[in-house]
């Protein structure tokens, strides 16, 4: 039965919220009498409906990008939860993991070495000296379709 899914998937997509910078969420889930359930665990459900209903829908990223943002300010509760919602992640939509071609990143018009990056997740640490810093502006670029965040500590 193909009909009843789809029409099911709709029905979800009337109440979904989408946002270029924060993905797919809703904002209407009742966790109800049941607490053991939070909104990330119920948006991994719906994750896990999408790609198993319609594998190749865009929405499925989106959701994605959700959870994963969310996890930045949020726990995602208990290890089974949190395993839940990473297997949700890695198993579905397309391919956000594997080699990444690092960021660009310049202050004050000089290039910051990535150099010994994380290959999978591109993280680095660089710690400069003030004076190149200093009221100068930072400028990076990245060229890829995943999610990515970063920060800069000036102190």
């Amino acid at each position: 039965d193909n009909v009843t899914p789809a029409k099911i998937l709709h029905s979800i997509l009337e109440f979904s919220i989408t946002k270029p910078e924060t993905g797919m969420y809703w904002d209407n889930l009742q966790i109800g009498w049941d607490c053991f359930y939070s909104k990330t665990a119920l948006t991994t459900t719906m994750l896990l409906a999408f790609s198993e209903i319609d594998p190749q829908s865009a929405d499925i990223d989106l959701i994605r990008k959700w959870i994963l943002l969310d996890k930045q300010a949020n726990d995602w509760g208990s290890s089974s939860m949190a395993s839940a919602a990473i297997n949700a992640i890695l198993s579905s939509g397309s391919k956000w993991i594997g080699k990444q071609q690092p960021a660009s990143i310049s202050i004050a018009g000089k290039d910051v070495t990535t150099g010994n990056a994380d290959r999978y997740i591109g993280y680095f640490k660089r710690t400069l000296p003030v004076e190149s810093a200093s009221k100068a502006v930072m400028s990076v670029s990245r060229k890829g379709q995943s999610p990515a965040w970063g920060a800069l500590y000036c102190q």
